[in-house]
């Protein structure tokens, strides 16, 4: 009976598989290839238009020294994690960290998280959205208001160790080839988290696309990174098409293609929950705002015909996996996270094979 649903399940899924032959992702352009970009004027001011476009040589490193009140502006997206915020904006005031700038953007929080930062930390300035404008977004508002030599982009649910703000800025300086770079991060009990890729999802199908980007690292996680300001806003800043994920894996390739390598500051150490403003979501619908922003990657950055292969790829790994899992379950006595699996693989079915 088990054999007999896996076959008809099977069968339900392979009927995707013809439709890729008439479908065609959005096209890359390699005299133009990525999105519109915008321009940052005064704090508070965040102007849809062109990029900046200032050569490097107008912004250097001294220059910047004079012009810039701050040596880091700190940029913290919150969204429903007023105690974890709370913690982190904790461990950035025992930082004790002199030209600091604190910016929290608060994406319409329902717990307090904005009223929290108001009563407890007078010196942040906080920004209140009426509306959640998605992580990108609310990042460049963040921009805008910022007046540091560097920004830092910080998640809510995070604790800075002591130092490691004097290290990041170290670390900047000594290399002036660095655009943007990750910290170490590690897990409440101490141990590590992944927090450097020295590969882009679906690179395998465009080596060409990618060949000639300076530096190794090829992005960091967006948990913890610090950036020029200057190199940000110089390429308009993150992409606020990607609403959630994908974000920094499409803003270091954007720098990388303007010049600029990506670093890492290993003693600079982060202790990073995760996940906490998805907590009460559900597992799908977690993987399909994943699942989406990695498709608008490749569609962003990739051709048409690596992206239609990377969807191919995808949609035929789905398909074998959901058919392993149904013929393994009858044998699990705890089938909660081979359930969990069999969810993601469902959606990245419906997504990959929709295109949508």
């Amino acid at each position: 009976m088990c054999y007999a649903f896996v076959i008809i399940e099977v069968s339900y899924f392979l009927k995707f598989i013809p439709a890729y032959a008439n479908r065609t992702p959005y096209e890359y352009s390699e005299t133009n290839p990525s999105p519109s970009t915008k321009s940052f004027g005064a704090p508070g001011i965040f102007i849809r238009s062109q990029s900046l476009g200032l050569p490097r040589t107008e912004l250097s490193l001294p220059i910047m020294t004079v012009l810039a009140p701050y040596d880091i502006s700190i940029i913290i997206v919150s969204y429903n994690t007023c105690n974890y915020l709370a913690r982190c904006l904790e461990s950035l005031i025992c930082s004790r960290q002199p030209r600091t700038q604190i910016i929290v953007v608060d994406n319409a929080s329902q717990d307090a998280s904005l009223e929290m930062v108001k009563r407890r930390f007078n010196p942040v300035i906080a920004i209140a959205n009426s509306d959640n404008a998605g992580f990108a977004a609310a990042n460049n508002q963040g921009i805008a208001a910022s007046q540091g030599r560097y920004l830092y982009f910080l998640n809510p649910d995070t604790e800075v160790y002591p130092g490691g703000l004097e290290t990041m800025i170290h670390y900047m300086d000594s290399h002036p080839d660095i655009g943007i770079a990750g910290t170490a991060l590690v897990n409440p009990d101490g141990s590590p988290q992944p927090s450097v890729e020295y590969r882009y999802p679906g690179e395998k199908h465009a080596k060409k696309t990618l060949a000639g980007l300076k530096g190794e690292i090829a992005w960091v996680l967006g948990a913890s990174m610090i950036a020029r300001a200057e190199a940000v806003k110089a390429i308009g800043g993150f992409d606020d098409t990607f609403f959630l994920y994908g974000e920094e894996q499409d803003l270091c390739l954007r720098l990388r293609r303007s010049g600029w390598a990506i670093g890492y500051v290993p003693d600079a150490v982060v202790m990073h929950w995760g996940g906490k403003s998805e907590r009460h979501h559900t597992s799908a619908h977690v993987w399909e705002k994943k699942f989406r922003a990695e498709l608008k990657f490749y569609r962003t950055h990739y051709p048409a015909s690596a992206t239609r292969r990377i969807c191919m790829e995808n949609v035929a790994q789905a398909i074998w996996r959901i058919a392993t899992i149904h013929l393994t379950l009858p044998f699990c006595h705890e089938t909660s996270l081979l359930e969990n699996k069999l969810e993601k693989y469902r959606t990245a079915l419906k997504i990959f094979s929709s295109r949508q």
